[in-house]
């Protein structure tokens, strides 16, 4: 990575290339090498890099949503990203980074789609507070506020001193035509953080 930053790409590709030797599954390196094709041009040699991967290694879900990213930033087929990111959720749906990237990815194309998604990893992740943020965010872009309501008003209690989801709170209340609430949990937020 020093390498990198000093702009000697043969000297870091070089360096990634005997990490990968001693590991080959080491993904951190396979990503550096991927980003320096990309850097070059070369977009097909990343891509085979992280397909690879998951030859060698089917359940990669970081491979997924490498390959996923990979394709939103070359131009993909938006339908081909979320099909990759779904694979990525049925890799390893015990890891909160897959579900979050296809919820992210849907919120703005099907709402309902972001909500169906949100709700499972919600089931796979009950306690993860960034996947219950998702499912409050994917039941306010599905028109759902009062949904939404529950969902922060359980992180507020769950997390009181994170002023994030009082904010949040206050979002989803005024979404569901409640200015007094929504009043009430900014200015909980801002007694949490002024």
């Amino acid at each position: 990575r020093v390498l990198l930053l000093k702009r000697d790409l043969a000297g870091a590709t070089k360096a990634f290339e005997t990490a990968l030797a001693k590991e080959p599954a080491y993904f951190p390196a396979v990503a550096s090498l991927a980003a320096i094709d990309l850097e070059a041009g070369r977009p097909d040699a990343a891509k085979k890099r992280f397909e690879d991967v998951l030859q060698n290694n089917p359940k990669s879900y970081q491979a997924q949503m490498a390959l996923a990213e990979l394709q939103m930033r070359t131009g993909g087929a938006p339908e081909e990203v979320i099909k990759l990111l779904r694979a990525a959720v049925k890799a390893n749906a015990g890891e909160p980074a897959p579900h979050l990237a296809l919820i992210r990815e849907l919120i703005s194309r099907d709402p309902n789609a972001a909500l169906t998604a949100a709700r499972e990893a919600a089931a796979a992740l009950p306690g993860n507070s960034e996947v219950q943020d998702a499912l409050g965010r994917s039941q306010l872009a599905a028109n759902d506020p009062g949904q939404a309501v529950a969902t922060y008003k359980a992180l507020a209690v769950a997390q009181a001193t994170n002023p994030a989801w009082q904010l949040r709170l206050g979002e989803a209340l005024l979404a569901n035509k409640d200015v007094e609430g929504s009043k009430s949990a900014l200015r909980r937020a801002l007694e949490l953080r002024p």
